[in-house]
């Protein structure tokens, strides 16, 4: 992989990475009057619980990523991300990727929008001056995730209790609907989250969550269709992601490498 291809490649990854890890949802319903209650309590709690996963700030992060149904891309990456600040460090792992060989390690920093890249064993990073939508699609994505849980629409359900990473949790369903985000945040975030919703088709959008019992998303889990992407789809249906978090408060502080470790793309 050259230092020109690896960026490119791995945005286009990105690009349907963020529109999954971003936006969510799966909906359902039989009308009746308790179980619309029990719905609309779940998605209440699924969007507050987005906002005090904000507040814990800092947070290990691991994902697990691939697409179906011949598993053409497939790559985890572990690191932390500092969630206030949208900027985020850690190392992909490749199991399948165009041009790339499995077992391949790449380091990412994202650090103000902008992204840097390390192959294993290179000295010098990798620095790609992006569009606004390449440089979100590099992005660990819990942030924006995170936030868009604010648009979550009144169809969430509980599916039963899970241990992850053995902390008790409750695993919900839910929609968040893509076309209201922009309306759930601060008006000078607004014109950005309209950009980078134009990468998709349809604004409706599948999520699980598991939240633990004091209101913290321990796990985000989505499988996409890819057809409601303006994006490269490497000739696959869907794409699975899943991304815990855990060990929050850890260190996480992100720094841009050196200038002088640093080549434009």
């Amino acid at each position: 992989m050259t230092r020109r291809d690896r960026p490119t490649r791995l945005r286009r990854c990105g690009a349907a990475l963020w529109a999954a890890a971003a936006l969510g949802g799966c909906g359902g319903g039989d009308g009746a009057d308790a179980d619309d209650e029990r719905r609309s309590e779940a998605s209440a709690l699924i969007s507050q619980a987005g906002k005090t996963t904000l507040a814990k700030a800092t947070a290990r992060q691991y994902l697990d990523f691939h697409t179906e149904p011949a598993r053409k891309v497939a790559f985890t990456m572990d690191g932390v991300v500092d969630i206030g600040a949208d900027d985020s460090r850690g190392t992909i792992r490749y199991e399948a990727f165009e041009g790339v060989d499995p077992g391949t390690e790449v380091e990412i920093i994202t650090f103000d929008d902008i992204d840097y890249f390390r192959q294993g064993g290179e000295e010098s990073w990798l620095k790609t001056e992006t569009t606004e939508e390449d440089a979100i699609a590099n992005s660990s994505d819990v942030p924006d995730g995170l936030r868009n849980l604010g648009a979550v629409t009144n169809d969430a359900r509980a599916r039963g209790r899970e241990s992850i990473r053995g902390v008790p949790t409750t695993r919900y369903t839910a929609t968040v609907d893509a076309e209201r985000i922009p309306d759930t945040l601060p008006p000078e975030q607004r014109d950005t989250a309209r950009r980078k919703l134009q990468v998709l088709k349809e604004p409706e959008l599948p999520v699980q969550v598991w939240i633990d019992d004091a209101g913290v998303i321990r796990r985000l889990s989505y499988e996409f269709d890819l057809d409601n992407l303006r994006a490269p789809s490497a000739g696959e249906e869907r794409m699975v992601a899943t991304i815990d978090l855990f060990d929050f408060g850890v260190d996480a502080r992100v720094q841009a490498p050196p200038p002088e470790q640093t080549v434009e793309e």
